[in-house]
């Protein structure tokens, strides 16, 4: 095998009506790569890529799983193999428009390019497109990625459907240079009834949402500020931008503590455009954990998540991800990863506030005491050790830790 310029991965399950079509509108090419991972499939689908290997570009491996375990580890089985410069995943009920990905590796995938975007065609006949304005839309089945800028970054293992979004999340988010192809490279064939997308998704999401129907599915963000003008738009923004396909009832609680800037009036910008309900407290008691305390004196919700005003949201479907862990396994805390500039692909911690979503439940009468710093370990230890309390883990990392930031209280703690 020569030199590879483009990997492409097949994660495929009991397709076998169409996973031959998919891997036929491959190119032939010497510098091509197919990496089928058979996802556990119990139907024919094993037997129809052997039978017409011949039709296939030659440089291609088979990986079998002998139970399913979902596109996203399956996808991550994939790119454990690559050896191509590119990557691209490719439904295997979707296919490529051949002379376009021709074009477009010819073109496109020899300027050193982190991140290069292409249009997809769909079964309406509609065209969806990228370019600079669009550039955060969040599928990676429109994008190819240069392995260099991926590195270790991986699915979410366990996702079973939207696995791309925080995986596209993190490696466009890290310092590249993209390109915008004007090409058709692929055929989505969406909207397809009985598609993964729409059986893992909609079955586990009305039955999660029926649930959190039934229990009160609603959500409190808390969120303490002091003098954040400078650095609270990115958690403002992450805030606004969430999706809400739990339909939850959703409120953000923010207390300005003894802010002398603009804080609340940049939060009053950006709320009053938004869908969320929320609330500003004006408050005087100069520390974070009485902040804290403040809201949750207002707060009603079954479930809550503290945020630091200087922190954000890593991605689109962070609340709906953790919300969905606590209603669909009645938790009292789910735990999750933190990013930072430290940890771009986020890593677990001990057990602190802003590391979980909790349930009111658990919280019970438990309060925040007045210290300038450490506030929080006190009642995290308290959370932690609860008795009874009903604990669980993602592998996810929807916070991203704005630290070190210079005059923050943890960093004046720091450097008296």
């Amino acid at each position: 095998m020569g030199k590879i310029k483009l990997s492409i991965v097949v994660p495929v399950w009991n397709q076998e009506d169409l996973i031959v079509r998919a891997l036929e509108s491959i190119p032939h090419r010497d510098d091509i790569e197919i990496i089928v991972v058979n996802d556990g499939s119990t139907d024919n689908t094993s037997t129809n890529i052997f039978e017409n290997l011949e039709k296939f570009n030659k440089n291609i491996r088979m990986v079998e799983f002998k139970e399913n375990q979902g596109v996203a580890n399956a996808l991550n089985a994939g790119l454990e193999l690559i050896e191509g410069e590119y990557y691209m995943a490719l439904g295997s009920d979707d296919y490529f428009i051949t002379d376009n990905l021709n074009k477009f590796i010819d073109e496109w995938l020899n300027n050193n390019y982190g991140m290069v975007y292409f249009n997809l065609e769909t079964n309406d006949g509609s065209i969806i497109e990228t370019n600079e304005k669009n550039r955060d839309i969040k599928v990676g089945s429109m994008k190819a990625y240069k392995m260099s800028l991926v590195d270790t970054t991986r699915y979410v293992a366990g996702a079973r459907a939207h696995e791309d979004c925080n995986f596209d999340y993190i490696v466009r988010n890290k310092p590249h240079q993209a390109a915008y192809s004007n090409l058709i490279v692929k055929h989505y064939n969406y909207p397809r009834e009985g598609s993964l997308t729409d059986l893992e998704v909609n079955k586990q999401l009305m039955k999660t949402k029926e649930q959190g129907k039934k229990e009160g599915n609603s959500l409190d963000l808390i969120i303490p500020c002091h003098n954040l003008e400078e650095w609270i738009e990115p958690c403002l923004k992450s805030i606004c931008s969430q999706e809400n396909k739990l339909e939850a009832q959703r409120r953000a609680i923010f207390i300005c503590d003894k802010c002398t800037d603009n804080t609340h009036d940049i939060i009053e910008e950006y709320m009053s455009k938004s869908n969320w309900d929320y609330v500003i407290l004006d408050t005087e008691y100069g520390s974070p954990g009485e902040a804290r305390n403040a809201g949750l004196e207002i707060s009603k919700s079954r479930y809550i998540w503290f945020i630091d005003g200087d922190d954000w949201l890593t991605c689109d479907n962070a609340i709906d991800t953790v919300l969905e862990c606590m209603i669909r396994d009645d938790m009292d805390i789910v735990e999750f990863k933190i990013k930072s500039v430290a940890n771009p692909d986020g890593v677990f911690g001990g057990g602190t506030v802003w590391r979980a979503m909790l349930s009111s439940r658990v919280i019970g009468n438990l309060r925040f005491n007045n210290r300038q710093n450490g506030e929080d370990n006190d009642f995290s230890w308290d959370i932690w050790n609860k008795p009874g309390a009903k604990y669980g883990k993602i592998d996810f990392a929807p916070y991203f830790y704005n630290f070190p930031r210079v005059g923050s209280q943890t960093w004046k703690k720091n450097h008296k």
